[in-house]
């Protein structure tokens, strides 16, 4: 879907094809949404099916 992937690719601010914690954090922040450590650490742990640290768009 390419409006899921106009979303995925606007969190992922590296363009690396993988969005890390770190981006997650920082578009949150960018929406006034404040989240702690653990709580992005949390959401990332959830979707990061693969158990890589990070999550690639499928994953998404």
């Amino acid at each position: 879907d390419e409006a899921l992937r106009e979303i995925f690719l606007a969190i992922d601010r590296d363009r690396n094809g993988r969005i890390d914690a770190k981006e997650i954090q920082s578009t949150l922040l960018d929406v006034g949404l404040v989240a702690s450590d653990e709580e992005v650490a949390s959401v990332t742990a959830e979707w990061d099916k693969n158990k890589d640290g990070t999550i690639d768009f499928e994953e998404f």
